[in-house]
């Protein structure tokens, strides 16, 4: 398999490579495997997710995801009082004099930041043998009453020409505090041994590289408990990220108003496959267990068409799983 990021110029694939080792690992394995997301939600929500051709981030404090955010934080910030944190600073110390503050300063102003003002979407990885059912455990967790499954190709997401989305994109890692401490500790050591590329880098690249690190870390950090959603994740940092091409609103959503950032799902320049228009991304779109389903599949075939998907019939699926 290419151990290089396809689309990433080679200083920018070292420097993920060695400040976020797993989100390398894991978008280099998804795209050798073709990987395709799913994106489980309600009726309604998937319905506006259509005509609009927007997909909303929403604050982690709205969402079911803000004690998966704090249970993140909660292990880094453990992670860097303990012995593998200090040996890091000490390390970083020893080539910047005066790092140590200075880090320190920053990601504790960041942790502020993640908690409080970040937004995310969430998709899971799709296997072809969910593809006429969904999964149940996601049927049960999301659907909101009537639940509708986007199935999507992964490569506009997290391959080349992702960078343009604005959003970051990445994967949710499982652990708790033995597993998670076991890969910072081995995060240590890669940095570590990258010590002459991380001195050529520059005092504020290599800062920047570590928040950078520390921003993904906290992001996608869940109890292991959620491991079967095999989740990732699309989220935005405003301080941290420049709105490229999404845009703040205020929507009511259940009842209560929420600021979200709504990313466009339309057509783009650049490298093949690059584009996240609906009808160049869309695979699947499945109807979950529900008392109506040929009902909401015949209105969705609708609602496809008018959004100028062609032949929606063929992407239109119903569940059979049995209502409990």
């Amino acid at each position: 398999m290419e151990d290089r990021l396809a689309g990433f110029t080679e200083e920018r694939d070292r420097q993920i490579r060695v400040f976020l080792p797993t989100l390398h690992a894991r978008v280099l394995a998804a795209m050798a495997r073709g990987q395709r997301f799913v994106h489980y939600t309600n009726a309604a929500a998937a319905a506006a997710l259509i005509r609009s051709g927007e997909l909303w981030l929403r604050s982690t404090q709205c969402m079911n995801d803000f004690s998966e955010v704090r249970h993140g934080l909660d292990l880094l910030e453990r992670a860097y009082r303990g012995r593998d944190g200090q040996r890091l600073m000490r390390f970083l110390e020893a080539i910047y004099p005066g790092f140590h503050a200075e880090a320190t300063e920053r990601l504790e102003a960041l942790a502020e930041t993640v908690a409080h003002s970040t937004y995310v979407a969430c998709v899971s990885e799709h296997d072809p043998a969910e593809d006429g059912i969904g999964r149940l455990s996601m049927w049960r967790a999301y659907a909101g009453g009537i639940g509708i499954a986007l199935v999507i190709d992964g490569a506009p997401l997290i391959g080349p020409g992702s960078d343009d989305l604005g959003v970051f994109a990445g994967p949710v890692e499982y652990a708790g505090r033995k597993g998670f401490h076991e890969r910072f500790a081995r995060f240590v050591d890669g940095l570590v041994a990258e010590g002459e590329y991380v001195a050529a880098l520059g005092r504020e690249r290599a800062c920047s590289a570590l928040v950078g690190s520390y921003h993904f870390a906290a992001l996608s950090t869940k109890h292991p408990g959620f491991a079967e959603e095999r989740e990732w994740r699309m989220a935005f940092t405003p301080s941290l990220q420049p709105a490229m091409d999404v845009t703040r609103t205020v929507e009511v959503v259940r009842g209560e108003p929420q600021v979200v950032y709504r990313l466009p799902l339309r057509a783009r320049r650049g490298p093949a496959g690059a584009s996240t228009a609906l009808a160049d991304i869309l695979r699947a779109v499945i109807v979950g267990p529900c008392e109506t389903p040929r009902a909401v599949g015949d209105a969705l075939v609708e609602l496809l068409a008018g959004a100028g998907i062609a032949d929606p019939e063929r992407l239109v699926r119903i569940s059979d799983i049995p209502i409990r």
